[in-house]
Parts: structure tokens; sequence; C-alpha cells
């Protein structure tokens, strides 16, 4: 198809995606290895992974003041002692 007189064609180049960062999601030995979090993570069921370590891990990178936790109903009734591990 030619393009009608009067007009011009210009050859675009195509935007940029950008990627987001990627960030070292490792958890820091001061976390895994701290005996006060190991202690209380005892209290919790071992056929459960709550991933305690990962989730102080994020409260303490992202500086939070507030969180909230989002259990199904069945675990509800630990919801109490995750509560205090993360508030510690």
């Amino acid at each position: 198809m030619a393009a009608p007189k009067g007009t011009e064609v210009v050859a675009t180049k195509k935007p940029e995606v950008k990627r987001p960062r990627r960030v070292a999601n490792q958890i820091p030995d001061e976390i895994l290895n701290d005996p006060q979090l190991q202690e209380a993570i005892q209290a919790l069921p071992k056929n459960y992974n709550f991933e305690i370590h990962k989730t102080v891990w994020r409260v303490r990178q992202a500086k939070a003041k507030r969180v909230a936790l989002q259990l199904p109903e069945g675990l509800q009734m630990f919801a109490c002692v995750i509560a205090d591990i993360i508030e510690r």
C-alpha cells in the first residue's frame, strides 16, 4: 500500500523494555541463626511451612511499622503465635 502524496513514512525504533532489577533474595545468616527466633518457631507445628525466617527478613527489609496476617481458616489458631514472633 503506497502512502498518499504529501505524507512521509518514518521508521521508528521499538521502545526499549526495562525489566525490574533483581535483588538478592538470600535471607541473612543473622536471621537464620537467631537463637530466639529458632526457639519461638519451635512453638509452631512441624508439618506446616510458615516461612517465618523469610517473613521476618521481608518485614525488616521493608522497615514495616504494621503487618497484616492472612491465613486460611484452619491455620488461624496459629495467628497469635506468628504475630508474636513477627512483632519481636
